[in-house]
């Protein structure tokens, strides 16, 4: 509890921007969702679903570089957090996504139908960015009427949370490296570097 407690102090700015893009992509999320649903073309559903997700992923993988870079701008002889800091502030960050996932799934598994509907319509408020690609589960994959596939719509829930998992763990650590993805496909940025940085590096 104390850990929980002192990893909260250290990066509740970065947790709480983390709600903060979840929740306005949320939105983002629900309002293409109901237009393309309606729509019901499946090529433009795929695209909505892939460009909701992606912006999130995008949100969450730039302010976890931009925090990475700033650790990079130390001194060398400056504590550094753990590799692992951007996976713990981005699964600190999804808990109640998570908390969630698990409540609907029990409520689901014990036939309690109205309050895993109210669940549900909680997850989509704050994790809506997935709301294309699980209407597009549920029509073409599960089942509504299976009580398993009910089920697995809430797993799918929690698998929802690692395509996020996985780029804030590589922002923070590319950003702790000052290595940006585009250096990767040989996309040079021209970067200004102050003085101290200089000296930092000798």
């Amino acid at each position: 509890m104390n850990k929980l407690k002192q990893f909260w102090e250290n990066y509740a700015s970065l947790v709480i921007r983390f709600w903060t893009n979840q929740i306005v992509m949320s939105v983002l999320g629900i309002s293409v969702g109901l237009a393309l649903i309606a729509l019901d073309i499946l090529p433009v559903t795929i695209i909505g679903a892939v460009f909701c997700i992606g912006i999130l992923c995008f949100l969450q993988y730039d302010m976890l570089f931009m925090f990475g870079e700033n650790i990079f701008c130390k001194p060398k002889d400056a504590v550094r957090p753990s590799v692992w800091t951007g996976l713990k502030i981005a699964l600190f960050g999804y808990l109640p996504t998570i908390l969630l996932s698990l409540i609907g799934l029990v409520l689901q598994l014990c036939h309690a139908d109205d309050g895993s509907t109210v669940v549900k319509l909680i997850y989509y408020a704050i994790h809506g960015s997935y709301m294309l690609l699980h209407s597009l589960l549920t029509r073409t994959i599960l089942n509504a009427s299976s009580l398993f596939s009910q089920c697995m719509g809430w797993v799918c829930c929690l698998f929802y949370t690692i395509p996020v998992l996985v780029f804030s763990t590589l922002g923070y650590r590319l950003g702790s490296v000052d290595k940006p993805l585009r250096s990767f496909f040989g996309i040079k940025a021209k970067i200004k570097v102050s003085p101290d940085r200089k000296n930092w590096n000798k």
